[in-house]
């Protein structure tokens, strides 16, 4: 399991919002993507009164600080069987007094919109009797403990997390993870990270500020004060806007050591350096062979996209220039009326009231300015409907829907790194089959006459629209980050076949006869059901072409 603080920043410390998302009241995270949900420590009888008494509280504390702790525990899909409700909730306690939140109010939620089931947190930092704000020092050696102790308590998967006994402990960058498990390609953190080694050796050889910039631009690095930070130094891109605190590639790098060792910073003479081993380009992460192509298409089709883009700012350049033009004109109007010293006060305001309604109308009703507003957004439409993706792993996803086999191997090939938050889930039972019969037959009509699906991508499709129909169950299929085909049932249930494994919904009948179906038409009787998956028993298929022989 992993555990991940989300950091949250003064303009969006939102309780009562964070709360109607984990308790799916949001059109972003609505209420039949909830498992379940509740409140500790609350007074309150239902959410309204509930975020009353929170918001009171928080009110108590006049601190500047944030005031809400946002906690996400994620789980293996392999795990799902043996989490209980009352396993979840022993869970959160155990989470709550190794944060020293056992007394604060929290809210807690169990999702499963993703692929692995995950539970969202959310504390109350301001202590309910005494009002003082509680903020746990070093938080992520406390999570990484619970994490273990909690794995080997009920027996979960173990991921790999933070030691005590490493001799640079750091806090892992949890916004760099979740862009390398999001994107597919690595962080501006991940590339720092890999040329660590490297970076070290030549940064051990410098004599002065000049010989570091010289180290660090070698890989397209550069090191600058950070804004607002005494002392602090920060890494960044050299040719773009990526960076990070210098203390996260080594304590020998933070700004006090690097003052130290080479005196008060001093910026560098160059520009630029001669033999740049590399730079950072947020290369894909996958090592799968068949990227290359892929990726070399994926970039073709984002400068498309920039193009399309660029020229549509320039449409909206004009527009706006129009607007300033018609907005010009009456602001003359309204400066004539306030320079006029005949006019009273009163006269004055009423005029300039009436200016503003005359400019607003004028906006509203320009004939050149409203074909503008709808050919901009015409053209935003195709634009969005031509290039539906926003980053590598998107454009993985849109191809293998389009029955690009290469693009679901490379999007199953993919190694996420330990922050990949929001990871997909579990289960509930619910209501029995629908009513209607479901005929598929025009969909598998459509798929065998398509000419530019690859054979193998028919007979996945063929295979889940049998199912389907078999059982009588209308699910819906996703894609997710990693690959995995997930099947989200009317019920609430799901199943994610990751290709070598049927995972279902442990609770939910329909989940499991889903996929009993799907694992029958994938490998027939050589398969077997381990808790709640399904997977390929290759000793049945061996055993079966022994006996062949055998009979032979």
């Amino acid at each position: 399991m992993l555990a991940i603080r989300k950091d949250r920043q003064k303009k969006n410390d939102n309780y009562r919002a964070l709360a109607l998302y984990i308790c799916g009241y949001t059109e972003k995270n609505p209420e039949e993507k909830i498992l379940a949900s509740w409140f500790s420590n609350c007074d309150g009888e239902d959410f309204a009164e509930t975020m009353m008494e929170v918001e009171a509280v928080q009110n108590l504390n006049t601190t500047e600080a944030i005031k809400t702790y946002h906690l996400i525990l994620s789980f293996r899909p392999e795990d799902e069987a043996r989490l209980t409700p009352e396993i979840m909730a022993d869970i959160d306690a155990r989470f709550a007094e190794a944060l020293g939140y056992a007394e604060h109010q929290r809210c807690c939620g169990i999702h499963k919109n993703t692929n692995n089931m995950h539970m969202h947190i959310a504390y109350n930092m301001i202590n309910p009797e005494k009002f003082n704000r509680h903020e746990p020092f070093r938080d992520f050696y406390a999570l990484a403990e619970t994490c273990r102790e909690v794995e080997a308590l009920y027996g979960l998967a173990v991921d790999a997390g933070l030691e005590p006994e490493r001799k640079e402990p750091t806090r892992p960058n949890i916004k760099a993870q979740a862009m390398e498990a999001h994107s597919g390609q690595e962080s501006f953190d991940g590339y720092v990270q890999r040329h660590r080694e490297e970076l070290l050796k030549r940064l051990g050889v410098a004599n002065d500020w000049q010989g570091v910039h010289k180290a660090f631009a070698a890989y397209g690095i550069g090191i600058k004060p950070g804004k607002g930070r005494a002392g602090g130094l920060v890494l960044h891109d050299l040719h773009g806007r990526s960076h990070l605190t210098a203390s996260s590639l080594s304590r020998a790098t933070a700004g006090a050591a690097m003052q130290k060792r080479f005196g008060a910073y001093a910026a560098p003479e160059r520009k630029k350096y001669e033999n740049e081993i590399e730079r950072y380009s947020k290369s894909p992460l996958q090592a799968e062979p068949n990227r290359a192509n892929l990726y070399e298409g994926f970039l073709a089709a984002k400068d498309e996209k920039q193009r399309a883009w660029d020229e549509w700012n320039k449409h909206k350049d004009a527009a706006q220039k129009r607007r300033a033009e018609i907005s010009e004109k009456w602001n003359l109007r309204r400066k004539e009326i306030q320079e006029n010293k005949k006019l009273l006060p009163r006269d004055r305001w009423a005029l300039i009231q009436d200016i503003y309604l005359k400019r607003k109308t004028d906006l509203a009703s320009d004939e050149q300015l409203v074909i503008m507003k709808k050919e901009l957004d015409q053209q935003k439409q195709d634009i969005r409907a031509k290039y539906p993706f926003s980053s590598w792993t998107d454009y993985l996803k849109l191809k293998t829907l389009e029955g690009n086999e290469d693009a679901l191997d490379v999007l199953r090939s993919k190694k996420l790194t330990g922050a990949d938050l929001d990871k997909a889930v579990a289960a509930q039972s619910a209501p029995g089959p629908s009513i209607s019969r479901l005929d598929f037959t025009a969909d598998k009509k459509a798929i065998l006459a398509n000419t530019a699906m690859l054979t193998k991508d028919k007979k996945a499709l063929m295979a889940i629209l049998t199912a389907k129909e078999k059982t009588q169950i209308d699910a819906k299929l996703t894609i997710s980050p990693s690959g995995v085909l997930i099947l989200s049932l009317p019920t609430g249930g799901t199943v994610r076949d990751s290709g070598k494994q049927l995972y279902f919904s442990k609770f939910d009948p329909q989940a499991r006869k889903m996929a009993e179906e799907l694992a029958k038409l994938k490998w027939g009787k050589m398969c077997r059901v381990e808790e709640n998956s399904f997977v390929f028993d290759r000793s049945r298929s061996l055993s079966r072409s022994q006996s062949k022989g055998m009979g032979r």
